[in-house]
């Protein structure tokens, strides 16, 4: 027996259009969303799968046109096997779902109570509720049945986890409870990203088959259950996406002019797409730590997106959008100290309230004029007193501001 296991697919988001750059094409998230669904659909064929499950959240709001729900039946008329779904809290509320004309293998969970459904030639039983409406709070498993002796038993749960963890309110369940039930496989909905939670029983959350937003990042599609003799033998995930949202740090503390900040943003993109199959790849910049730079980036957001896009340029083929570059970085202060060593050399020995007479006297014409001002401890490495704060900030200053005026 093999059956797919997907959830969140949010049909009708309504997403905006990124922007494009130049020539590139503008990429519509909402055609992309149905581009992944089309691509499940694909799956359960090749696979030739005997049932899919659908975890809830299949739509995103109550829309009002067909155009989604006909684009949705077309597809599922495709299939070759029974559909069961369960709606969440997205699709609790969806007037436009219960008149849609579903094919005969299309089944629905009722909202109300637990309802469970049986393939007697598989031996299976699927147990499951819809919700009612958006907030769930009650823990619907708790009313799930026991699982039915001679089959292979599946809890469909839209769910935002284990409350003993302090989940959001939908539906959450208790992890022991779920063990108790006796069920070999919980398909759960709601959170978008992919994780196998148990293997024993099997408790997994499919995620998403498209990400939307920054939030979702990573590889998104759905799992293909293979089962033998009534037992779980390969959970193995199936990408569907074609696009993908990433984060990438940029560390600045190593960057001290612009063909190192290139290197720095190839190689994080690099890591991204080598060796996987992105074909849109939508990225937001984090620049993190001391910038070595004159400027900060958000001084000057605009130059570094159009450099940032040149220079991915080169490097890919692919499709590849800035989303956002957040600043983090902070500016390291006395940057010119950087531009000369002599200037630097200084001030890193009147921080240590030595100031060496070889270089003081390389500029005597500016320092005969604070020489008899300034204490004989400051001069003499070897002296054990310590002049005040106050008095190093001002000759510290005085000969920032000389001995730039001269270098």
């Amino acid at each position: 027996m093999k059956f797919i296991h997907a959830a969140d697919i949010h049909l009708d988001s309504r997403v905006v259009a990124l922007r494009s750059f130049y020539a590139q094409e503008r990429v519509c998230l909402s055609k992309l969303q149905q581009r992944a669904f089309t691509s499940l659909i694909d799956l359960a064929i090749d696979e030739d799968v005997d049932f899919m499950l659908l975890a809830g959240d299949l739509f995103d709001s109550n829309w009002k046109d067909y155009g989604v729900g006909l684009f949705f039946i077309q597809q599922i008329k495709r299939l070759k096997c029974p559909t069961y779904y369960i709606r969440g809290n997205h699709d609790s509320e969806n007037r436009l779902i219960k008149s849609l004309p579903y094919p005969e293998d299309f089944h629905i969970f009722d909202s109300f109570k637990p309802q469970t459904m049986l393939l007697d030639d598989l031996k299976l039983a699927i147990h499951g509720q819809s919700y009612s409406h958006y907030h769930i709070e009650e823990d619907l498993a708790a009313g799930y049945p026991k699982a039915l002796p001679g089959y292979f038993n599946i809890g469909l749960l839209h769910t935002s986890g284990d409350k003993r963890n302090g989940e959001l309110p939908y539906a959450p369940y208790d992890g022991k409870l779920l063990h108790a039930k006796g069920y070999d496989y919980w398909a759960l909905g709601h959170l978008h990203q992919n994780q196998i939670l148990s293997e024993n029983p099997a408790i997994v959350y499919s995620g998403t088959l498209q990400g939307r937003h920054i939030k979702e990042t990573g590889m998104k599609g759905c799992y293909v259950i293979s089962v033998d003799e009534k037992e779980v033998k390969k959970i193995a995930f199936k990408r569907l996406s074609c696009l993908q949202w990433e984060k990438i740090n940029i560390e600045m503390s190593s960057i001290t002019n612009e063909s190192e900040m290139r290197q720095a943003i190839i190689s994080g993109v690099k890591k991204c797409i080598d060796g996987k199959d992105v074909e849109i790849l939508i990225v937001r910049f984090f620049f993190m730590g001391e910038n070595q730079l004159k400027k900060t980036i958000s001084e000057n957001t605009e130059h570094w997106a159009n450099a940032i896009y040149c220079w991915l340029e080169e490097i890919s083929d692919k499709k590849i959008f800035i989303e956002k570059l957040i600043d983090k970085s902070t500016l390291v202060q006395d940057a010119q100290k950087n531009e000369n060593p002599l200037v630097e050399h200084l001030f890193k020995h009147l921080e240590e309230k030595v100031v060496k007479k070889s270089i003081l006297e390389n500029f005597s014409t500016e320092y005969a004029a604070i020489k008899e001002r300034m204490p004989k401890e400051i001069l003499d490495p070897n002296s054990e007193n310590e002049s005040s704060e106050d008095l190093q900030s001002q000759i510290k200053s005085f000969l920032e501001a000389k001995f730039l005026e001269t270098l």
